[in-house]
């Protein structure tokens, strides 16, 4: 299978960071990983990628500005354990994140890779932040899905979003 490199931007706890995100012809998406640190790369500037990338023969395919995954603004929320007032592409953002950092490390947490048929509660719920955000393929143009969140739903949500954040924490390591 042939595997493409590209640069991946995000921010979190107020600073820009890009790694380096793999997708793979009929595979799921991963995070590159360090083989001999056995963690995810981390940059404070694309051109670091770039030294890092050609030094250990990756073909990045595009170098352009990558655009921004706001995991603060899930922290935010998180932080505020707020009941209500989800952002859908936020918390998608970050949850899809996180499903591409349990395939690198092969994390079998079914709530967090909810997309697997083995995960019906989360399934269901991450269908519901996909829909929310009301993508323009997909949601009629005089219709927009609001979704109503029940207590189990949100309290789920921030399991798979704490989970996420603490194993990407775990499981990261800076370059420069």
């Amino acid at each position: 299978m042939k595997k493409q490199y590209y640069p991946l931007l995000y921010r979190l706890n107020n600073k820009n960071r890009y790694l380096i995100w793999e997708i793979t012809d009929g595979s799921e998406d991963t995070f590159f990983i360090d083989s001999k640190r056995d963690k995810v790369p981390i940059f404070s500037k694309l051109k670091s990628l770039k030294k890092y990338a050609e030094k250990n023969n990756i073909k990045i395919i595009d170098y352009s500005e990558p655009l921004l995954h706001d995991l603060d603004s899930v922290l935010i929320w998180l932080n505020n354990n707020s009941r209500s007032d989800i952002e859908c592409e936020d918390i998608l953002t970050a949850w899809n994140f996180f499903i591409d950092m349990a395939n690198s490390f092969d994390l079998d947490n079914k709530e967090l890779q909810a997309y697997r048929s083995n995960a019906p509660k989360a399934y269901k719920i991450y269908t519901k932040v996909f829909y929310g955000n009301n993508l323009a393929n997909i949601t009629p143009d005089d219709k927009l899905y609001m979704p109503k969140w029940k207590k189990k739903e949100l309290k789920l949500i921030r399991k798979v979003l704490l989970y996420g954040f603490t194993e990407f924490k775990q499981r990261k390591i800076k370059i420069k």
